[in-house]
C-alpha cells in the first residue's frame, strides 16, 4: 500500500525529465530504474530509506511512495523530487 501519492506536471520532453530524475537520485547514492513509461527508485536518507514507483501519464508523472521513514512527511518527499526534476529550483536541504 502506498504511503504517498502525487503528480508532477511537466511540459518538456519526458526523456529529459526522466534523465534529470535519474541523475539527481543516483548522484545522492540512490537507485533509479525505468524508462519513459514507468520505473522505480530508492534513496537512503539520514532517517531511513525512501522507495517508490512512478508512471508517466499525459502531461504528468504519477509518483507512488511505497516506503518511507515515519517522520518524513510526504510534502518533503514531493518537494525533493521536484528539485531533481527541476534543478534550478532552490532546495530546502
Amino acid at each position: 500500500m502506498a504511503k504517498c501519492n502525487f503528480n508532477i506536471e511537466f511540459n518538456e520532453l519526458i526523456e529529459g525529465l526522466i534523465e534529470k530524475a535519474r541523475t539527481g537520485i543516483t548522484a545522492k547514492g540512490g537507485t533509479f530504474t525505468g524508462d519513459t513509461l514507468s520505473g522505480s527508485y530508492a534513496i537512503q536518507t539520514k532517517l531511513g530509506a525512501i522507495e517508490g514507483n512512478y508512471k508517466v501519464i499525459t502531461g504528468a508523472v504519477v509518483f507512488e511512495i511505497t516506503d518511507k521513514p515515519f517522520f518524513v512527511p510526504c510534502s518533503i518527499i514531493e518537494e525533493e523530487l521536484r528539485k531533481y526534476l527541476n534543478p534550478l529550483t532552490p532546495g530546502i536541504a
